[in-house]
Formats: C-alpha cells, structure tokens, sequence
C-alpha cells in the first residue's frame, strides 16, 4: 500500500461521488421544474377566471423576481433544460395554445391539466428524488468499492 494508490483510490472516490452528485442534482432538477409548471398553470387558472388577464402578463406576473428553470424557459431562455426535448415540446405546445379559446374553455382546460399534472407530479417527483438518492448512494458505493479494491 503505497501514496499513489491510496491517492488514485480516493480520487476514484470522489469522482463516484461527484457523479451521484450530478445525477442526484438532475433529477432534483426535473422535479422541481414539474412542480414550477404545475404552480403556472393553477396561477394561469385564477388569473384567467378571476381577472381576464392577458397571457403576456400572466407570464410576467409569474416569473416576477424568479429565475427558476420553468421561468427562463417561459422566458425562452432556458440553455440547458432538465428535461428531454419530447417533453419540453409537449409542455410548450400546450403553453402556446393558452389564450387562443374563451375563457370559460380557457379554464376549465387548465383545470384539466392541473389535475393531471398534479397526479404526475405527486408520482413523478417523488420518483425522481428517490431515484436521485438511490444512485447517489450506488455511486459512493461504488466508490468505496473502487477504493478498496486499488488500496
């Protein structure tokens, strides 16, 4: 057991670790974006039915003082969006049609979607967090095997 095999060994350790990090992190990511558009669309829903107000304002109204990933996206500034571009253009579809119908059809479409993005997102993002923490944990795992195994 000598320094450059003890020093590889912990260098194999962090780098598993870091990548749990970064795995653990994109998941994070792609649930706290579900749970971003999900708070848009129940915020779009009163602001149509209450208030009449126009879309462009309603994305300004929401994404005021945030800069969350679903705000840049609305933004259309999102570079590197946690989500693959299957769903970004599912999601942005149906962002674009916002405003074309009345308002009554308006809201009650929102409030369609709402409940069904509600039922993905109370499977889904617990889904991703779980998932998150299990690689993470598989990856120091890793690790830690990597790391006894070359000391």
């Amino acid at each position: 057991m000598n320094a450059l095999s003890v020093f590889a060994g912990v260098c194999l350790f962090f780098a598993a670790a870091l990548i749990g990090l970064w795995i653990k992190k994109r998941f994070a990511r792609k649930a706290a974006f579900y749970e971003e558009y999900y708070r848009y669309l129940v915020f779009a829903s009163e602001k149509i039915s209450y208030e009449r107000m126009p879309v462009a304002e309603i994305k300004a109204g929401f994404s005021k003082g945030e800069e969350t990933e679903f705000c840049r996206f609305l933004k259309g500034q999102s570079a590197s969006p946690p989500l693959s571009e299957k769903e970004l253009d599912e999601i942005g579809s149906y962002l674009s049609r916002i405003g074309t119908t009345d308002a009554d059809t308006q809201v009650a479409s929102l409030k369609g979607k709402c409940a069904e993005l509600k039922r993905f997102s109370e499977e889904q993002c617990v889904k991703y967090k779980k998932d998150g923490t299990l690689y993470f944990k598989l990856c120091v795992l890793f690790g830690i095997v990597a790391f006894i195994l070359i000391v």
